[in-house]
C-alpha cells in the first residue's frame, strides 16, 4: 500500500517456488503431501476466504470477485487486486496474531477483532468499486503511471467514504499498522519520495481518514524538504484527484502529469527510487520520527475515540435496563389490578400469580422506599397524647361568705388614701345647728337579725 501496486491490469507472473512447482506437476510429477497441521491450517484460510467473497459485495458493491487468502501475494503487498480476474488477494499476516481457527468474518462484528485485515479488505473493495480507469498500456512503467496510481490511493478510499462512512475506522488502522510502519523503513532521500509520503497521509488527512493533529508532524517534515508552496501545489493536485469520476481516465493523467512537472521528474520515464539506494548506511531519518508522532497521535485519538464509544454503551445498557424494568413493574401492576379489580374475582394476592408462574412472588411496591428528608428540614415530632375535651355543665354557685364579727354597720370599707393629703375641712361653725345637722347612726339590719332573739 506504499511502493506496492494495488491495481494490476494483468497478473503478476508467478513466482519462482509456484512456478516450479507447476513445472513439477505439468510434467507429472506427484504433489508433495503437506501435514496434517498444515492441511488443518489450509482448511481454515478456504473457510475465511468463502466468508470475506460472501461479505465483499457489501463492501464493494460487486458480486463477482473472488478473495483468496494467501500466504504471499503475487504483487508482494498486504493486499492487491486483479480487474482482469476478478479477485483480491490478502496476505494471511495481516490477520496476525489472532489464529485462523478462531477468525470467522461470516459473523457480523468479528472484523473489530482485525481491524487492520478488515481495512485491507476495505482498501481494496474501494478500488474494485472505484477504481475503473485504466492506464494505457504503453505508459505503464513511467514515472507518470506511478504518481497516477499514488493519486489513485486516497481517491479511492475518499469515494468509498461517501458511500460507506462508517469503514473509516479500518481504513485508519490500515494507515496505522501497514502504510506507516513501511514508510518508516526507508528515510526519504529525494522529493519525489518525500512526495510520496505526503500523499500516503496527508492527502488521506484531506480525504477524511486522518485527522488533521495526526498528520501535523509530516506535515512539518514535507515543509521543510520540500517548501510549503510546492507543497501546496501538490496538495492541489491531490484535492483536484479526490473531485474526479471514477471513470475519467483523461483527468486522472492531467493529474499524474502535473504531479511529474512539480517534481521536475519525467513522466515517460521510470520513476525516481523510493528510499536510499546509494549503499550508505543511516540512522531512522526524520521521516522515521514523523511517522512515529503520527502513529502515536493516532492511537491516542483512537483511545479516547474508544472509551468515548464505551461510556456511550454503558449509558445505553444502563437505560435499556431502566426502561425493561420500568415496563415490568407496569405490567405486573396492571395485571394485578385487572385481578384485585375484575367482577367477581377472587381475593389476589401477589404470591398467587407468581407462584403459578413457578417464580418467586414479588409485590409491586417491593423495593420502594420514601423519598429521602431533606437535611434542612426540621427533624418530625412526635405527636401529643390525646385528652378528652372538656364537658360542658352548669355552674356551681359559691356559698355565701359568712359575715365578719366585728361588723356593726353597713358603711362601706374605707377609701384608700390619696397619694397627696387632702385639704384640712373648714371648721365647723358654732351653735346648735352643726349637731343636728349630722344624722345619728343607724344600726345595721343584718347586725340587729343576727343578735336578736328568736321569737
Amino acid at each position: 500500500m506504499t511502493g506496492h501496486r494495488h491495481v494490476h491490469p494483468t497478473p503478476p507472473a508467478q513466482s519462482g517456488p509456484d512456478a516450479d512447482l507447476a513445472r513439477w506437476a505439468d510434467d507429472g510429477g506427484a504433489i508433495p503431501t503437506p501435514s496434517p497441521r498444515a492441511a488443518e491450517l489450509e482448511r481454515h484460510w478456504l473457510r475465511i476466504s468463502a466468508a470475506l467473497t460472501a461479505r465483499l459485495p457489501d463492501l464493494a458493491g460487486r458480486d463477482d470477485i473472488i478473495v483468496t487468502c494467501e500466504h504471499a501475494t503475487r504483487s508482494g503487498a498486504p493486499a492487491a487486486f486483479y480487474p482482469t480476474l476478478a479477485s483480491i488477494e490478502v496476505s494471511t499476516s495481516v490477520f496476525a496474531p489472532q489464529h485462523p481457527a478462531r477468525i470467522h468474518p461470516d459473523r457480523p462484528g468479528d472484523e473489530d477483532r482485525y481491524p487492520a485485515a478488515w481495512g485491507a479488505l476495505v482498501h481494496e473493495a474501494a478500488h474494485a468499486a472505484h477504481s475503473v480507469w485504466t492506464t494505457p498500456t504503453h505508459l505503464l512503467g513511467t514515472a507518470l503511471d506511478a504518481a497516477a496510481q499514488l493519486l489513485e490511493e486516497s481517491r479511492a478510499e475518499h469515494a468509498h467514504l461517501g458511500r460507506r462512512p462508517a469503514d473509516r475506522r479500518y481504513l485508519r488502522a490500515v494507515v496505522r499498522q501497514l502504510i506507516l510502519d513501511d514508510l518508516g523503513t526507508n528515510p526519504p532521500s529525494t522529493r519525489w519520495h518525500t512526495a510520496h509520503a505526503a500523499a500516503l497521509v496527508l492527502a488521506r488527512r484531506d480525504a477524511g481518514i486522518l485527522d488533521t493533529d495526526e498528520a501535523q508532524p509530516l506535515q512539518d517534515l514535507a515543509e521543510q524538504i520540500l517548501g510549503p508552496d510546492l507543497l501546496n501545489q501538490l496538495a492541489r493536485i491531490w484535492q483536484a484527484a479526490h473531485a474526479t469520476a471514477d471513470t475519467d481516465t483523461t483527468a486522472m493523467l492531467d493529474h499524474a502529469r502535473a504531479w511529474c512537472e512539480a517534481l521536475r521528474a519525467d513522466p515517460v520515464t521510470p520513476p525516481p527510487p523510493l528510499g536510499n539506494h546509494s549503499g550508505a548506511t543511516h540512522g531512522p531519518g526524520p521521516l522515521a520520527d514523523a511517522v512515529t508522532q503520527v502513529t502515536g497521535r493516532i492511537v491516542v485519538n483512537e483511545r479516547a475515540q474508544a472509551s468515548a464509544e464505551q461510556s456511550a454503551r454503558a449509558a445505553s445498557a444502563r437505560r435499556s435496563a431502566a426502561k425493561a424494568e420500568q415496563t415490568a413493574r407496569q405490567r405486573e401492576a396492571a395485571a394485578t389490578a385487572k385481578a384485585v379489580f375484575a367482577p367477581g374475582a377472587r381475593p389476589h394476592t401477589p404470591a398467587s400469580a407468581a407462584t403459578r408462574a413457578g417464580r418467586r412472588p414479588r409485590s409491586p411496591i417491593t423495593g420502594t422506599r420514601p423519598p429521602p428528608r431533606s437535611s434542612s428540614a426540621p427533624p418530625p415530632t412526635s405527636p401529643a397524647p390525646y385528652a378528652p375535651p372538656p364537658t360542658a355543665s352548669a355552674p356551681t354557685p359559691s356559698p355565701p361568705a359568712p359575715p365578719h364579727p366585728d361588723a356593726s354597720t353597713c358603711a362601706p370599707p374605707s377609701p384608700a388614701p390619696p397619694s397627696k393629703p387632702p385639704e384640712p375641712p373648714p371648721p365647723p361653725s358654732p351653735g346648735p345647728a352643726s349637731s343636728a345637722a349630722t344624722p345619728p347612726t343607724r344600726p345595721c339590719a343584718s347586725a340587729s337579725r343576727s343578735t336578736s332573739p328568736d321569737p
